[in-house]
């Protein structure tokens, strides 16, 4: 498997329908939450992902900007996309270790996360026609000061380039 993101909506630019009004830029997560000595069920999640998927099911049409690793917790995400009705154009399956949130206490919370799935999204490998929508912002991926920096202009070139297409 190569490093290279690849696109999940598979159709072509101009047969896709119109933009969303939201995208919600940021991480998807599988969390292993410990429900007892040798149990930890999966859950998928994450706080960006779950607020484009609230904003979804109450009829804003809405799409999520982030990766995923190529492998059945980005498939059960992305399977979870599609059923909430997220537009697919600009998520990303990667050969990244996925983002997993290890929950090892449930009161008080106490987690931590590892790999790095979140953070390889291109610009390159979006298939838009142009970025009208609002993107909104406020997570784990875009915390730090290197990692929303890095998002906001990831987003300005996209939506450069795709303005250019029109």
């Amino acid at each position: 498997m190569d490093d290279a993101p690849r696109a999940v909506g598979g159709t072509a630019a101009d047969a896709m329908p119109a933009l969303p009004r939201l995208v919600v830029i940021g991480e998807a997560l599988t969390d292993f939450v410990r429900t007892g000595a040798d149990q930890w069920p999966s859950v998928p999640g994450g706080a960006c992902w779950n607020v484009a998927r609230v904003a979804s099911t109450l009829g804003v049409p809405t799409g999520w900007r982030g990766s995923v690793r190529d492998d059945l917790f980005g498939g059960e995400l992305l399977r979870k996309s599609g059923e909430a009705e997220l537009d697919p154009r600009f998520a990303q399956r990667v050969a990244r270790p996925p983002l997993l949130a290890i929950v090892h206490e449930l009161s008080p919370p106490r987690y931590f996360f590892v790999g790095s799935a979140d953070l390889t999204w291109s610009s390159t490998r979006c298939g838009c026609r142009k970025v009208g929508a609002k993107p909104a912002s406020t997570c784990i991926s875009a915390a730090s000061a290197w990692c929303g920096s890095r998002w906001l202009r990831g987003w300005s070139r996209l939506r450069n380039r795709c303005m250019r297409r029109t």
